[in-house]
Formats: structure tokens, sequence, C-alpha cells
């Protein structure tokens, strides 16, 4: 069976809970709000944040039409959620690979220009070891251009240009190594390589040679390359080379503002200092916290959930199992003690944080 976007999709609604549809459209196209970031962390697909951020919005819906129509999906008071036969179609549809290496949310920012500058430096470094200036450059982008000429000057004032070119080839060996264990992802990497009298494939001619789906190829692509931005910092020593390509391009994963907020008040554990210094309102301090709450495992979590109030969450949690789809005003409501938003919210993510370590609270 040809595993298609529409299968893809509807795995991302595994995990059986009622959700809005258009939540997760939010989250594949990039949307970077706490309500989605939670939304993503809650339900465990996050990491594909971003990964489809030109998906429009009218081909989502076709997608998610399909799925209710073939009964995969059942939708009830504004939300959807997977159905016996969706779970069946999955089990055997599903895909023998867990992409245990893709992370959108944390590479979403570089991932493909990294690929694309890596690719172009491959023809570059190609064609200069057979002194060849006459070729067709693979990227036309001027931006990319002028990034490759100051590397190639910075790597040519240290090494000769047969020591670059030999380095640059050991380095990809030593990447092809990594990669021994799945076969599919090296010829995905190496295929769309170009180089001196050749010219790599695309993505829809491989996934046609490898007799995979075409979305089959695009998820393991991508996670292909979150593995390879991942061995350089594993293994910086084995491909240094390959490392000052991604410099190139290397962005800050996560939210700038929300980091100096989370560092700052990890300092001081003062929100009001915190808030003052930079000028932000406690409710986007408290987003900011939240935010790191999902990114850092070692969120100081019990400066907030105090064993008092952990207490009141683990109560409510009782009467309302299913924390992940709290509604505040209920748990408001119910809730023996004032509860503020940022601390139910805070409590959901914690409980996550517990279930995903294999612990209990």
């Amino acid at each position: 069976m040809t595993y298609s976007i529409d299968d893809f999709i509807l795995s991302l609604f595994a995990h059986g809970h009622k959700v809005r549809a258009s939540t997760l459209y939010q989250l594949l196209k990039g949307k970077r709000t706490i309500s989605i970031i939670s939304y993503g962390f809650l339900y465990d697909v996050l990491r594909y944040f971003a990964i489809f951020s030109r998906l429009p919005d009218y081909q989502y819906q076709e997608i998610i039409d399909r799925l209710l129509r073939s009964q995969c999906l059942l939708e009830r008071d504004g939300k959807v959620m997977i159905t016996t036969k969706g779970k069946k179609h999955l089990n055997d549809c599903q895909l023998s690979i867990s992409f245990e290496h893709l992370n959108s949310f944390k590479h979403y920012r570089h991932d493909e220009s990294f690929k694309n500058l890596l690719l172009f430096i491959i023809q570059v470094t190609s064609e200069l070891s057979y002194d060849n200036n006459e070729y067709v450059p693979i990227e036309l982008n001027g931006y990319q251009q002028m990034l490759v000429k100051r590397w190639l000057a910075s790597q040519l004032a240290d090494i000769s240009k047969k020591e670059l070119v030999d380095q640059l080839a050991n380095e990809l060996s030593e990447v092809s190594r990594f990669f021994n264990d799945d076969e599919i992802k090296g010829s995905l990497l190496f295929g769309q390589m170009s180089g001196h009298e050749w010219t790599g494939y695309t993505l829809s001619q491989l996934s046609a040679e490898l007799g995979i789906s075409s979305i089959e190829a695009v998820l393991r692509d991508r996670e292909l390359m979150h593995h390879l931005i991942d061995l350089l910092d594993t293994n910086p020593d084995q491909i240094p080379l390959l490392k000052t390509i991604f410099q190139l391009v290397a962005r800050y994963p996560y939210n700038q503002s929300a980091h100096q907020s989370y560092e700052l008040f990890k300092k001081t554990c003062d929100f009001q200092y915190v808030m003052n210094q930079r000028r932000i309102k406690q409710s986007t301090l408290e987003e900011h916290l939240l935010e790191f709450a999902i990114i850092d495992e070692k969120f100081p979590y019990d400066f907030f959930l105090h064993p008092e109030l952990l207490q009141v969450f683990i109560h409510l949690n009782e009467l309302f199992p299913n924390e992940k789809e709290w509604s505040f005003k209920v748990i408001e409501t119910n809730s023996q003690v004032p509860v503020t938003y940022f601390e139910m919210r805070l409590y959901q993510i914690y409980k996550q944080r517990m279930t995903n370590n294999g612990s209990s609270i």
C-alpha cells in the first residue's frame, strides 16, 4: 500500500483525542503561538511543526474531508477524532521507520537552506577538482552563491584545493557510515548530489527510483537532514568541514525574546524584575516561560507548582481525567483555590513531561 499525504495527516490524529483540525493545520504551517506549540507537545506532534509551511488551506481541508468521508475520522462539536476504522487503516499502511531524528520544531529555520547550500558546495567542489569553471550552477540564489564564495575563500586560505576536495569527500563518506542502517536515507542524500558531468536526481525522481511515495520521500529527506544536523553537534571532530557549512546558515531555533526572558528568570526567580528589565507584560512573560517549559526538560516546575498547588491539580485531574482537553473556565470553577491560566497550562505540560519520561506525579 502506497503511503499518501492523507495517511500522514491521519497519523497525526492517532493519539485518539478530540481536537480541532484547524489547530493541527496551524502547527503544520508553522504558526508560533503558545497555544499551537502546547498542542504539539501535548499530542506528540511538535516535531512536525512548520513541516508543510506552504500547504494551502484548501488542500488541507480536502484531506480532512476525504478522511471524514472514508470514516477514518469522525467530526463532533467542531472537533475531529480518529475512528476504529482509521486506526486499522494506519496499522495497514504504517511506515517501517519511526522518524526518530525528525524535529522540525528545532530545525525548521535552517534545514532547507542548509541542504541547498550543502548540495551547492558539493557541486562547486567537484567542479573545482577538475579545474572547471564552465558549468551551470544548481543554485541561482545570489545570497547562496555569495556564501559559497566566502566559504571557499576561507577554506582555501588554510588548505590546498586538493586537501579541501579530499576532506569533503572523506567527511561525506563518514556521514554515509552513520546512515548504514538505512539504505533509503543514504540513497536520498547522495542521490540528490550533483558534480562534474553528473546531475543529481530530484526528490520526485528518487521516490520513483526507490519505490516510495512522494510524501514518504519528503519526510525521509527532512528527517535525514535533521539527523545530519544532530551529527554535527554530537560528532563535530569527525565532520568539521560540514560543520563550517552549517554555521553559515544556522539560526537559533527558538524564540529569542522568550529565551532572554527565561534565562533572566532562571538567574533571578523574580517575575517583576524580569518584566521591568525586559519591559514586557506579565502575560508575555508567562507565554515565554510556557514555551521553555516545553523546550527545556530541566524547567523548574517546582518553583510554580509548589506541593499544595500540585495537589489541587491532581484532585482536579481525578475529577476531569483528560487534562489535555481541560477548559480553564471549568477548572477555575471547580478548583478549591484560585488558579491561573498559566498554572493550569504549566500543569498540563508537566503532566505530559512526566508521561513522556515514564514517570508519574
